[in-house]
């Protein structure tokens, strides 16, 4: 999606944000519940958009600017968030790491390095 499109479907979003908090106005408090539920969809959801701008390389500093917090202040909120990594990945990593092949240093134990000097 170009930035345009992201402006468009946000401003999308808060229109219905703001029809939903005028039709909850005189409806059941259990309603409100559900639009409470809203906020914390969305509060997960800036984690994983976060998240994703992390993986991608964007810094504290690049994510806290155009927020108007510091770079501290967004690591302080959402750093949690993106050192936690999915069990998919945790799980992948370890395959991998189990299938490469071992380095020459593996097989060498501490005592056999002094063995290596006295042979060049």
């Amino acid at each position: 999606m170009a930035k345009s499109d992201h402006a468009e479907f946000i401003a999308f979003s808060r229109r219905i944000m703001r029809a939903l908090s005028k039709r909850l106005g005189d409806a059941d408090p259990e309603d409100l519940a559900e639009m409470i539920e809203l906020s914390r969809t969305l509060d997960s959801a800036i984690g994983a958009a976060v998240r994703g701008q992390r993986a991608a390389g964007f810094s504290w500093s690049e994510i806290a600017a155009p927020l108007g917090i510091t770079r501290q202040a967004a690591q302080k909120r959402w750093g949690r968030l993106c050192e936690q990594r999915p069990a998919a990945v945790d799980a992948r990593r370890r395959r991998e790491v189990e299938s490469e092949p071992p380095t020459a240093g593996a097989y060498l134990r501490p005592a056999e390095y002094g063995d290596l000097d006295d042979q060049a």
